[in-house]
């Protein structure tokens, strides 16, 4: 458990869901992962082929996220919190690991998956750009102070929740204001 949850303050009432910096959070995690499977399809394909790199998209997303839920259970540092302290996700992510390792390696499930067989480089690969996103994550929090609270990319994301309303509405008028200008100028062309 996270024993710094309980020593700080509320949020207030008015604030959303991901207010205090956590919809920068997720998107920022979010491209990090996408990235990393990017790169793996990328190599799956110059090592041979398009199967290849889609096998290695699809396990490299799988273990990554994985290893994401297990470093996204507490805002601090696996090494500080304990592995063992959620005893539930200790178990669950070696049954995700097995499950995923089986649709590599049995037969049918491959056939069901479309992936094939990863060998030797493709499987080297994968495992370590499955980590990467982990262990960006982990040295993140690890290199925050303790004390700071919440989210882990402190530096994006601070505004009140009344403040994040007032620009997300300029920014969808600014876009009907564009949308109309472009069905005004296609008016125009038709009409002369």
């Amino acid at each position: 458990k996270d024993a710094d949850s309980m020593r700080r303050p509320p949020l207030p009432a008015s604030a959303g869901f991901f207010a205090g910096g956590l919809g920068t959070d997720i998107a920022l995690e979010g491209m990090l992962v996408g990235a990393v499977t990017l790169l793996a399809l990328q190599g799956g394909i110059r090592m041979g082929s398009v199967a290849l790199g889609r096998t290695m998209a699809f396990s490299t997303l799988s273990f990554a996220e994985i290893l994401y839920a297990v470093s996204m259970r507490s805002a601090q540092p696996i090494h500080r919190v304990g592995l063992w302290t959620n005893k539930k996700m200790v178990w669950a992510a070696p049954v995700c690991i097995l499950l995923q390792i089986a649709v590599l390696a049995l037969p049918t499930l491959r056939v069901l998956f479309q992936v094939v067989p990863l060998h030797g480089a493709a499987l080297a690969q994968t495992l370590l750009l499955s980590a990467l996103p982990f262990g960006i994550l982990e040295a993140v929090k690890a290199l925050r102070p303790e004390k700071s609270p919440g989210r882990l990319y402190g530096f994006v994301g601070r505004l009140p929740a009344r403040e994040l309303r007032r620009r997300f509405a300029a920014l969808r008028r600014g876009v009907r204001q564009r949308r109309g200008n472009r069905r005004a100028r296609g008016r125009e062309r038709l009409g002369g």
